[in-house]
């Protein structure tokens, strides 16, 4: 999971959004390296906002406990409405400076 480890190197300041919509297979490590990069954007106060999660996949969110680290508001059923909530979220947030 080179992939993960170089997003968590490399994490942006507020929002990352990971579009899962073609993943169709994660065994364990790439469940603890999802579950991994979660945390890390926990720790660094960063919303991780995850699309497509479908079939195994899913399957293996809910078994790994990824989806319990992800709250339901942080799901999304595709690219767009995972941008959507970003959308949202920046149009509540109190504006900054000025």
């Amino acid at each position: 999971m080179k992939l993960v480890e170089a997003i968590e190197d490399n994490l942006p300041k507020q929002t990352l959004v990971l579009d899962l919509k073609n993943l169709i297979y994660v065994d364990s490590s790439g469940a603890d390296a999802l579950l991994a990069l979660a945390r890390s954007c926990r720790q660094k106060s960063v919303r991780l906002i995850v699309c497509g999660l479908a079939h195994q996949p899913l399957d293996i969110a809910q078994r790994s406990g990824l989806l319990g680290v992800l709250a339901d508001h942080n799901l999304a059923d595709d690219l767009t409405s995972g941008l959507n909530l970003v959308t949202q979220s920046q149009a509540h947030s109190p504006s900054r400076g000025g």
